[in-house]
């Protein structure tokens, strides 16, 4: 009798694995760019908030560097929504990063619990921009996007500028 390996397990197993590695990888470039990249004199004052369930190596990669390269008052990552809740019991976030489409799509409740207390906050998506994620920013609200796949130091000039879209965005509306 012959046995068939056909149910997707192998597959699923492999592609995790792939997933892992290059997430790992990605932590292990990001984590070089802020070693070599210059200071940014640009976020005195303003708390991010990093938010990812799917890309934890991209995620922990943008926090060491934002944490390392520029002057906010403090960055932070959370995975799911009751570290959120902590977080926001705690601090209000001027910016929040979703990085990498959320597995978890209840993490996307975060953007209205943070509104609450900020309602100017800015939401901005780090992933891979395709169609897939034009459509998930627009179905939660997401305005701005850069990709986690061009080196961080343009994530951050692009932050900038939608900080201060953003804020001009809301003097409009107010």
């Amino acid at each position: 009798m012959e046995t068939l390996f056909n149910d997707g397990n192998t597959a699923k197993a492999m592609l995790s694995k792939l997933k892992i590695y290059n997430e790992n990888a990605m932590l292990d470039d990001i984590r070089n760019q802020a070693e070599s990249d210059p200071h940014f004199h640009w976020g005195g004052g303003s708390n991010v908030l990093i938010i990812s369930d799917s890309a934890l190596g991209r995620a922990l990669g943008l926090l060491i560097y934002l944490s390392v390269i520029a002057d906010f008052k403090s960055v932070r990552f959370c995975q799911d929504i009751d570290q959120i809740e902590e977080y926001l019991n705690s601090t209000t976030p001027d910016i929040i990063i979703f990085v990498g489409m959320p597995d978890n799509i209840k993490n996307y409740h975060a953007i209205h619990m943070a509104q609450k207390v900020n309602k100017h906050v800015m939401v901005a998506m780090c992933d891979f921009l395709d169609d897939i994620i034009e459509s998930e920013c627009r179905l939660f609200g997401i305005r701005y996007a850069f990709s986690s796949y061009k080196p961080i130091k343009d994530g951050l000039l692009y932050l900038r500028q939608a900080f201060d879209d953003n804020k001009k965005y809301y003097r409009q509306i107010d």
